[in-house]
């Protein structure tokens, strides 16, 4: 736990969005602090911000997961519990059998039958719905996060410096402190912020204006941070036109006993929820959450809206296709 911080420059047009924020914690009753450019510079003062007219909540409860710890105790539990994980293993073919039993194809030989199935394959969905004769709107997105080895380490730390987010005219960027242990830098990257591509187009190499502009932006916010570029990594964003879930199952096609999940780039978060809903769902058919219209696979967002054309993402209007 490390507290987190939202921010944004009213003069951006966003301070809706902060208010959104602030409407949803005060719903839950979550409790916050308002602040402005000099407040958030007293609070935590690596932020640049003191001669900024900002609009800032501070939460002191928020903080961030160690993606790889957390994965890696997801998949001892799994195992313990008599789970085979096959890892580098593709799907190739799923095939109706008699009743509601699935016969399921590797790429490696391997043959399975199944009278539940769970999809959650994220930018790889669509290869496996379309054996339900099914496609649903997701765009697929490059994206990366960059880490810089701040002089000022101590400053980075978890005790002293929180979770942030700043939306902001161009990119909506993000950060979190130094991660003891797993990494020595200050991590900054932008939200929805990469080309369109295909999870066969997708590359590893780091967009240059891109990385250009977290840098400027670090050295502009949280000069204290900038240091030697350590390394910057890319990941895959699934994009619902919406941005909301999918969190169905396929019974809209005839097939009650399989279950689809697309987590829009943010789903890691809610994993331990996620998997708790689809295990009581192919258990008992039943869930004690209550799921939202918002994630059904047939709404209308995801019929009637096409993300190839000129569709944006929250308010971001530079996503572009291959070659463009």
């Amino acid at each position: 736990m490390t507290g987190s911080v939202f921010f944004t420059d009213p003069a951006d047009g966003h301070a809706a969005d902060v208010e959104e924020y602030a409407a949803a914690l005060t719903q839950e009753k979550v409790p916050f602090e308002r602040l402005d450019g000099p407040g958030l510079n007293r609070r935590f003062p690596q932020f640049n911000t003191a001669h900024r007219n900002l609009s800032a909540i501070y939460q002191k409860d928020g903080g961030f997961v160690n993606a790889g710890l957390a994965n890696a105790v997801h998949t001892q539990l799994a195992r313990a519990r008599g789970a085979e994980i096959l890892e580098n293993t593709k799907v190739t073919k799923i095939e109706k059998q008699a009743g509601e039993l699935l016969l399921i194809t590797t790429d490696k030989g391997d043959r399975f039958t199944a009278g539940k199935l769970i999809i959650s394959a994220g930018c790889w969905n669509n290869n496996l719905l379309k054996h339900f004769d099914m496609q649903v709107s997701i765009t697929c997105t490059q994206e990366q996060v960059s880490y810089f080895a701040t002089p000022n380490l101590k400053e980075f730390l978890p005790e002293r410096f929180p979770v942030w987010m700043s939306v902001g005219k161009t990119f909506d960027y993000y950060g979190i402190p130094i991660n003891p242990g797993v990494n020595t830098g200050v991590k900054i990257a932008a939200d929805c912020s990469g080309n369109i591509c295909t999870p066969d187009t997708r590359t590893f190499d780091a967009h240059p204006e891109r990385l250009q502009a977290a840098t400027e932006f670090l050295g502009d916010f949280l000069p204290r941070a900038v240091g030697p570029l350590l390394y910057t990594k890319t990941c895959l964003y699934e994009l619902t036109p919406d941005r909301h879930f999918i969190l169905d199952s396929l019974a809209c096609k005839g097939f009650p006993n399989v279950y689809a999940f697309m987590g829009c780039g943010h789903g890691f978060k809610f994993a331990s929820l996620v998997g708790k809903i689809f295990a009581q769902l192919a258990v008992t058919g039943q869930t004690e959450y209550p799921l939202s219209e918002n994630f059904r696979i047939d709404r209308p967002a995801l019929q009637l809206m096409d993300v190839r054309g000129n569709v944006t993402f929250g308010h971001r209007d530079h996503l572009k296709l291959p070659g463009t």
